[in-house]
């Protein structure tokens, strides 16, 4: 006679499917990285944004400059060239203020003749305003 064999669960068998305490962690894991991912997408779009509005106000600081450089006599720079535009064509938002500070000393019988030009560019996006500077010696 043979001993009756009882149906002994076999170590190593393969399982079919996952259990719920499984799937719930598979979801919790899913779901944080799903939300970090959502911020860091957000602070990203956020910094691309400010960046070109900052390169934006760059661009606008330094054609200021330049056609400050290009004026066709000195004595009118600060007459022509200085004061604020409120508007800046093109650029919905932006405000472009030119300053003009007129330098003239003399030192050990030398005369020092320059304008000082600083542009600042401000936007209600940026946290500080983009300020560029040149001087300008007397031609």
């Amino acid at each position: 006679m043979r001993p009756a064999r009882r149906h002994a669960v076999r170590r190593g068998a393969v399982r079919r499917g996952m259990t719920l305490v499984e799937v719930i962690v598979a979801i919790v894991i899913l779901t944080g990285a799903t939300l970090t991912m959502g911020g860091f997408i957000s602070r990203f779009a956020h910094t691309a944004s400010v960046s070109g509005i900052r390169a934006t106000a760059a661009e606008l600081a330094a054609d200021r400059l330049e056609t400050v450089k290009q004026a066709p006599t000195y004595a009118a720079l600060e007459e022509t060239y200085r004061g604020e535009e409120t508007t800046v064509a093109g650029h919905p938002g932006f405000r472009r203020t030119t300053v003009i500070s007129h330098v003239a000393r003399s030192e050990r019988g030398a005369l020092d003749d320059y304008m000082l030009v600083t542009v600042v560019v401000t936007h209600a996006s940026l946290g500080a305003p983009v300020k560029k500077t040149t001087i300008i010696s007397a031609f």
